[in-house]
């Protein structure tokens, strides 16, 4: 026997033994990957739901499923950028380089055949390590009914492959926003939830709080994903109105203010009623004192000063007018002070004269 042909032989022995590890850990996966479905399946109460079966029907089946391969400039990236994430940078990416190296492509691809084009389901960092080291790529293809179920299978797999603190706030937003609005309307929003808690293990609140994202404007959002804001600050603000949220970046851009704290969203919501000016707003971010409140003063009045200008018979009377007048004085400076607004004496007198033209 020639040495070229025992070292073929040697190294198609190597791919074997190598295949055959390969296939001995998706197997292993698999069986981990069907215990957690049916420890989740166990802990809904026994009652199968629509995201559990799901999960079940995306894992990758070894005694089933085809794989293919493909040169990697045959793939497209998912259409819908909204739930596609970022593709991995620095180390991560090198570790999965390094992986790959080491042992090949150890997850096949997610693949759906639409209108003859191999778009990804699943995959994407993997197919850029296979395009960079010259390798092909395995895959499955999916039967896929619509769109709508392409977008849950892109979520669900994003979502069990990242951790949950490794994805921007608006993509974890967008995923969860996708996800839900991609089941029927006759399946109960709360139940959704429920589910997405249980399989994600992702708590109420915190689902809640993360799709309130959907309502910042685009400016606010980024300076959420720079973390700029703390996540308080994010479904804060998300509870005011688009108005607000515009009056506050167009401040914080026109004083280069980099960062917005816990402090100042305390200090902006205690008026959330009320219009965000440019004086309350210097207020709540520090930039100017707030002026010294008008504080009440007893005064005592001369009844002789009085006297003089009355009629006989007109004192209980003019004492209640004089009582009322000063009152709704006091009240129109409580509500200026309250709006952060200004008007001269005599034009809130003449408001008080206009209140009693009108009783």
């Amino acid at each position: 026997m020639s040495t070229k042909l025992r070292k073929g032989m040697v190294i198609d022995m190597a791919k074997t033994n190598r295949l055959g590890n390969i296939k001995a850990k998706y197997t292993a996966d698999l069986k981990q990957s069907e215990t957690t479905v049916r420890q989740n399946t166990v802990n809904n109460d026994d009652e199968s739901s629509p995201l559990a079966d799901l999960v079940s029907q995306i894992q990758v089946k070894y005694d089933s499923d085809k794989i293919y391969y493909g040169n990697p400039d045959e793939f497209k990236l998912y259409p819908n950028e909204k739930i596609r994430l970022k593709p991995h940078t620095g180390d991560k990416k090198e570790l999965l380089r390094d992986s790959i190296r080491q042992d090949g492509v150890l997850d096949p691809a997610l693949v759906w055949i639409k209108d003859g084009e191999k778009i990804i389901l699943a995959g994407q960092n993997r197919n850029i390590i296979c395009k960079e080291e010259h390798l092909q790529l395995p895959y499955i293809i999916k039967e896929i009914q619509d769109s709508r179920q392409a977008d849950r299978i892109v979520v669900v797999t994003n979502l069990h492959n990242r951790q949950h603190n490794e994805m921007l706030p608006s993509e974890l937003c967008s995923m969860l926003s996708c996800l839900i609005a991609s089941y029927d309307d006759d399946i109960y929003k709360g139940d959704i939830i429920k589910d997405i808690g249980n399989e994600f293990k992702l708590e109420r609140n915190q689902i809640y709080r993360v799709l309130s994202f959907k309502k910042l404007i685009p400016q606010l959002l980024e300076m959420l994903d720079k973390k700029l804001m703390p996540m308080y600050a994010g479904y804060t603000l998300a509870s005011v109105s688009k108005e607000k949220q515009d009056a506050l970046y167009h401040f914080i851009h026109d004083n280069g203010i980099e960062k917005i704290s816990k402090k100042n969203v305390d200090a902006l919501m205690a008026r959330p009623e009320a219009p965000w000016e440019i004086s309350f707003l210097r207020k709540a971010f520090g930039l100017e004192k707030p002026e010294k409140k008008r504080t009440r003063k007893n005064t005592v009045i001369d009844n002789f000063q009085i006297q003089k200008y009355l009629f006989e018979g007109e004192q209980a009377d003019i004492q209640n007018t004089v009582i009322n007048t000063l009152n709704l004085r006091y009240q129109i400076y409580k509500k200026m002070e309250e709006y952060n607004i200004t008007y001269s004496e005599e034009e809130v007198l003449n408001a008080v004269e206009q209140y009693f033209k009108i009783k």
